[in-house]
């Protein structure tokens, strides 16, 4: 009975079946929003470069004054920026997916996400932007970037040539001077740049790296900060005072390229700037690097390419030289400077004139040079010298050089000094110190490894590193043994300073019994 009870209660109860229509429509619109960004991501992927075209081409028609700086925007940053166009949409079509949501991430999973995505174009990024830069401050101020054909001529010269030859300013242009500017300016926004994508990468990757794994990232970055300060604080002040002395140099142009200068013990010829140094092409043919601070702490001597080398000779006289024979003394060395100067310059053209006719190829280079050199040459200004009597009976002979050849530079002083002692002897006069009755200092004695003592003439009998040259009224005999570093005469012994860095001449007199 019972159970045919409960089976009627069972039939008298009716089952109800509900539908739930949100739950659908809900799923539905998850499907749609998914599809949408989906498509969203991949319209971004093929239409990211055309986003960031139509954008600089609608800025280029409000602005067509720029139209040029647009371009080259263009030129450089449109595939960096294009990935940062799709990394921005990709994040948009997540949000529009509702992708937390959908795969049930943590808040802010997502955004460190993107973050970390986008580093990498951001990088991409200020690096062209900083070479964007670079290229408008070369463009403003019309400097040349290029590295001529006469800069690499200039170089070949400073290397096959032995020391510096007497053209060297023929190939300095100015695109050498403007090369040299951009070198400077490149290395400073290279320094920028160092730091941004220093700054890009601690933000946008270390960190994010960190919000995904037990990497303590804010460690790495408190180490880094400490890192730097150390470097600065101890290291960085002569790297600062390297920076400022070449902005310094980029604004003031105190040296230049093809420049001749002399400071600290160095002396040749610049061929290069850069931000922090510049670099030295010495006499011997060697390279040094001097930084830029040494401008700022030493004094420098510059030599124009246009200025010549300024000599002098100083010639103290006996005190009893008749004023009449002083005069003549002075006329006479003006008639052989004058001479000299024009003998000069007709001997630096002479290697261009008579020239064949060319055959083409070499032949034609050849002529082209040596076209170029005497167009130089015609350039050139005129030699200058004086002859001045600076204090009684001291005469200084100063005159400017223009060779620019160390070995030339040191034949024309020793030619000089040699007609000066010529003109001394045939006008019988003689040096302050060596005239009649005056006793004058003994003569000294010079040590020997033997332990034995030589005196002067013995020592420098045994030099075999020197020139003499004898005088006796009208003759003259030379005996050649090595090298040109001092003049004997019949009244004394005259050594001439031969030493590059030094263009005066200095007399050291001993008498010789």
């Amino acid at each position: 009975m019972s159970s045919s009870r409960d089976d009627s209660a069972l039939v008298e109860q009716p089952v109800t079946i509900t539908i739930a229509p949100a739950v659908a429509t809900q799923s539905s619109s998850e499907q749609w929003r998914v599809f949408l960004g989906l498509a969203l991501l991949a319209a971004s992927y093929i239409l990211r470069v055309e986003v960031v075209r139509f954008s600089l081409r609608v800025a280029r028609r409000i602005l067509p004054a720029l139209f040029a700086w647009f371009r080259e925007f263009e030129k450089m940053l449109l595939q960096p920026l294009s990935w940062v166009v799709f990394v921005l949409l990709t994040w948009f079509s997540a949000y529009v997916m509702d992708l937390e949501s959908l795969l049930d991430m943590d808040s802010g999973t997502l955004q460190s996400i993107i973050t970390l995505l986008i580093g990498g174009p951001l990088v991409w990024v200020v690096i062209c932007f900083c070479n964007y830069v670079t290229w408008g401050i070369i463009r403003v101020q019309g400097w040349s970037r290029a590295v001529s054909k006469d800069d690499d001529d200039y170089s070949r010269v400073m290397i096959i040539t032995e020391g510096i030859g007497f053209c060297w300013w023929q190939a300095v242009s100015k695109d050498d001077d403007d090369y040299s500017r951009v070198m400077i300016i490149t290395e400073g926004i290279g320094v920028i740049k160092v730091l941004l994508v220093a700054a890009v990468v601690s933000t946008c990757i270390i960190d994010e790296i960190g919000q995904f794994t037990d990497f303590e990232s804010g460690q790495v970055s408190t180490v880094a900060v400490i890192m730097v300060e150390f470097v600065f604080v101890f290291g960085a002040h002569s790297w600062l005072k390297n920076i400022m002395g070449g902005l310094m140099t980029l604004q003031d142009e105190q040296i230049k390229s093809g420049l001749h200068v002399s400071f600290q013990g160095h002396e040749g010829v610049v061929e290069r700037l850069f931000l922090q140094g510049f670099s030295l092409r010495q006499y011997d043919k060697g390279l040094a690097y001097i930084p830029n601070s040494i401008m700022l702490e030493n004094s420098v001597k510059v030599q124009s390419k246009s200025l010549d080398r300024q000599c002098v000779i100083p010639v103290h006289l006996s005190h009893s030289t008749p004023t009449t024979t002083l005069r003549i003394f002075v006329q006479e060395l003006d008639n052989f400077l004058t001479q000299h100067m024009i003998d000069r310059r007709t001997h630096s053209k002479g290697d261009v004139l008579g020239l064949e006719k060319p055959r083409g190829g070499w032949d034609m280079m050849n002529v082209y040079e040596r076209s170029k050199q005497l167009a130089t040459e015609e350039s050139r200004s005129p030699g200058r010298f004086w002859i001045s009597i600076e204090a009684p009976y001291l005469v200084h002979v100063v005159y400017y050089s223009q060779e620019r050849h160390i070995k030339g530079l040191l034949t024309e002083k020793t030619e000089i000094v040699l007609q000066i002692t010529e003109l001394m002897t045939r006008l019988k006069l003689s040096l302050h110190g060596e005239e009649e009755g005056y006793a004058g200092p003994s003569v000294p004695v010079i040590p020997s490894a033997a332990g034995s003592e030589l005196t002067v003439t013995q020592a420098l009998a045994q030099n075999r590193l020197l020139n003499y040259l004898s005088i006796a009224g009208e003759e003259e005999h030379r005996q050649q043994v090595n090298h040109s570093d001092a003049v004997f005469s019949a009244m004394g012994i005259l050594f001439v300073n031969v030493d590059p860095t030094e263009p005066a001449l200095t007399f050291v007199r001993f008498v010789v019994h």
